[in-house]
């Protein structure tokens, strides 16, 4: 954790005051944020002491720094915030590794240290009960 942007700390944390944070922080954060949401919940500052999150940011920045040593920064955080992933709350998910091959292929090249990306990863959906009314009405309407 650093106070000022550094090589090794370029990342801005939501999740310390005003400081920026290693590649496998914060993509350990953006494992953990989507977790939290679909509990419909948000991480406080300093989750990690926590006692319920405590092990799941361990295990989670363990496999962060795996993937960091396999694939670049870039492609890891593209695929947590590719909606493919949305169901996905560990790194040591199996898929995980195929997405994030699928953006090392096509070059990653864009800056992604922005918290606005992360605007993607959107709450789970409620709705499960298939066609909407207005779903419904439609198919009448074409039925006639």
């Amino acid at each position: 954790m650093a106070k000022n942007r550094t090589e090794k700390s370029k990342y801005q944390s939501r999740y310390r005051d005003d400081s920026f944070v290693t590649a496998a922080q914060y993509i350990t954060e953006l494992i953990c944020e989507k977790e939290a949401q679909i509990e419909y919940k948000e991480l406080p500052k300093k989750f990690w002491q926590i006692k319920k999150w405590a092990n799941k940011y361990k295990y989670q920045i363990k496999h962060a720094n795996r993937l960091l040593s396999k694939y670049p920064e870039q492609a890891i955080i593209k695929a947590l915030l590719d909606p493919r992933t949305k169901r996905i709350f560990s790194l040591a998910h199996p898929i995980l590794e195929n997405i994030i091959s699928t953006y090392v292929k096509t070059a990653v090249d864009t800056d992604v240290t922005s918290r606005e990306l992360t605007s993607k990863i959107s709450m789970p959906s409620t709705n499960f009960q298939g066609k909407t009314v207005l779903s419904k009405l439609k198919d009448i309407e074409n039925e006639l």
